[in-house]
């Protein structure tokens, strides 16, 4: 207490004030500059705008010496022809609060004013933001031309019609500086619409190389990448035209794991022209066949049963040429052999040689696809021999039908005829000039492994189920 009490200055009295003021008056006269005992000297002190202009100016230059200890991370987006949404990806990428960044924009040769929209954003300096615009090969080809205009060593790859969630590139920066063994990170994401309005979630998923097989878990745009895992991989197959991200995330998990982290990254932009809505049935899921083939040897009953999904009102015998095209139920017996004209007729006597798939891998039966000249048959009576044995006859309405010759054979060629009492000769009916003796127009044919018939039964049974068959069918 009286510590503060001694702190407390009081008023100083007249006396006091008289004595100091005769003072002074004596020291001017005399010329000697301290005739006053000097009080406490008082400490210097800058003023408020100066102290914290220096603070502001010290703070930066930590800063700048910090971000420059920060990885260069390069975001490559390609584009075509998406002036729609190119400017909110754009700026959805130079808003990161990130210092180190740059922004790689690889036009395929838009025409629709998105060429304008990347020059107006050349004011940013090439440190930041460059483009090119020219013809390519497609998206894969545009990611491979920007990786090789990539300076930083962590890469972003963002769609043009796609956006980051503020404070993404940072987020993934850390969580690559922490984990130096990741081939890069990812995050959640969500779909979002034409105006920008979530959708719902990106179904991501903790990394598991297990699981890679049976789901692409990993969103594009909120993933970050290192350059030299996507080197290493070997960039981006030219040949996908959909999957190009699902094949490198498979390529890039046989070296090193991937990351996740569980924050929302990004948002993948759902439109009436994005590829997802397109061409995902067409295109994306036959690139999964083949990329699941080139990668692990066979296609996950998932992918199979959501390709039936789309597909099955095409019917069973198209079904199985699609799944023949892609291995779905293994190596198929072939066809190596027939006697059908280039126009599809076959003669009364139609002959084929099939082979087997391999050894002890028979030849279950065989699928003639077919049709006659209704106009002078009511009916077609066919007799199948099997090995020169005969095994059915046939009954069959001439516009339209399919034969199943069971064969059950393994031999290393098997010989299947095919004999039809009907026929008729072109020339003779008045027709055209075409004097062949012809028999039937063949549509398609098909030889099956004990497994394939399995799915053809099961399809004939009830083929809105088929989809749900396969993803529980063992196609080992």
């Amino acid at each position: 207490m009286n510590r503060l009490k001694a702190k407390v200055r009081t008023k100083p009295s007249a006396n006091r004030l008289k004595r100091r003021g005769a003072a002074k008056r004596t020291a001017k006269k005399s010329g000697t500059r301290r005739l006053i005992r000097p009080g406490p000297r008082r400490k210097r002190t800058l003023g408020r705008k100066r102290l914290g202009r220096r603070r502001l100016a010290a703070r930066r230059s930590s800063q700048r010496h910090s971000a420059a200890s920060l990885p260069l991370v390069s975001v490559i987006m390609p584009s075509y022809n998406q002036a729609t949404y190119i400017r909110q990806s754009i700026d959805s990428v130079i808003g990161q609060n990130y210092p180190r960044l740059e922004l790689i924009v690889v036009d395929g040769g838009s025409t629709d004013g998105t060429v304008d929209i990347l020059k107006s954003y050349e004011r940013l300096g090439a440190e930041r933001f460059r483009f090119i615009s020219e013809p390519d090969r497609g998206q894969a080809h545009a990611l491979n031309k920007g990786i090789s205009m990539a300076g930083g060593t962590l890469l972003g790859w963002l769609n043009s019609d796609d956006t980051y969630r503020p404070g993404a590139v940072n987020r993934a920066v850390r969580a690559l500086s922490d984990h130096p063994n990741w081939a890069g990170v990812y995050g959640h994401a969500d779909y979002i619409d034409e105006a920008g309005a979530v959708l719902y979630p990106y179904p991501t998923k903790p990394f598991d190389p297990g699981l890679l097989p049976e789901e692409c878990f990993i969103c594009q745009p909120a993933a970050f990448l290192r350059k030299d895992a996507v080197l290493q991989a070997g960039g981006w197959d030219e040949s996908f035209r959909f999957c190009m991200d699902y094949d490198l995330w498979i390529r890039l998990s046989k070296h090193r794991p991937m990351g996740f982290v569980q924050e929302r990254l990004a948002n993948s932009r759902l439109h009436k022209e994005s590829k997802t809505v397109t061409i995902w049935t067409e295109t994306g899921l036959p690139e999964v066949f083949r990329l699941s083939l080139n990668n692990y040897g066979r296609i996950a009953n998932k992918w199979v049963a959501e390709y039936a999904h789309h597909h099955w009102p095409k019917g069973a015998l198209w079904l199985l040429e699609q799944f023949n095209a892609h291995r779905v139920f293994g190596d198929s017996p072939a066809v190596a052999a027939v006697n059908q004209y280039e126009d599809s007729w076959w003669p009364p006597s139609a002959e084929l040689t099939l082979r087997p798939a391999g050894t002890g891998k028979p030849v279950h039966t065989l699928l003639i696809e077919g049709r006659g000249a209704a106009s002078y048959f009511d009916r077609l009576h066919f007799t199948a021999f099997v090995n020169g044995s005969p095994v059915q006859a046939y009954e069959v309405p001439p516009d339209s039908f399919v034969l199943e010759i069971p064969v059950h054979s393994d031999r290393e060629t098997i010989s299947v005829e095919l004999r039809l009492e009907e026929r008729f000769c072109p020339a003779e009916r008045g027709l055209s000039s075409d004097d062949r003796t012809l028999g039937f127009a063949g549509v398609r044919v098909i030889p099956l492994t004990p497994k394939e018939y399995d799915f053809y039964s099961a399809y004939k049974a009830n083929p809105s189920h088929i989809p749900s068959w396969l993803l529980h069918f063992d196609r080992a």
